[in-house]
Formats: C-alpha cells, sequence, structure tokens
C-alpha cells in the first residue's frame, strides 16, 4: 500500500483513512488481521502530520462513525 521511500504528503495521507474503512468493510471477515490496515493507516497519518508540523484533527466522520 504505501512505500517507505514515498513522501507522502497530508494530502495524500488524508484519503488513507477513507480506504482503510473501505477495506475493514470488504474483507473484516476475509481476512485474519484486518483491524492492523486502521492502525497502520493511524501511524502514518501522525507520522506524517508531525513531519509536517501540523496536527492532526481526528473527526467521527474520518474514522467512518
Amino acid at each position: 500500500m504505501i512505500n517507505k521511500k514515498d513522501n507522502l504528503t497530508i494530502e495524500k495521507v488524508d484519503e488513507l483513512p477513507r480506504l482503510a474503512k473501505k477495506f475493514t468493510d470488504e474483507y473484516w471477515d476475509k481476512e485474519p488481521d484486518p483491524w492492523k490496515v486502521p492502525f497502520y493507516v493511524a501511524v502514518v497519518n501522525e507520522a506524517t502530520y508531525k513531519k509536517y508540523g501540523k496536527e492532526l484533527a481526528v473527526s467521527l466522520e474520518m474514522v467512518g462513525r
């Protein structure tokens, strides 16, 4: 999904929670550890926001609730 050499921008990582939700909705019962995808996305988001010196504001809409 993400190459470690990628220079992720805030715009790119802002789309990841939506993709993670789509993945978990579709594969929750089909994959052994689907919870790892949104967990990884959260870590990548936080690291990217820190890299650019911005604060990550998590909204309930962002996590799909």
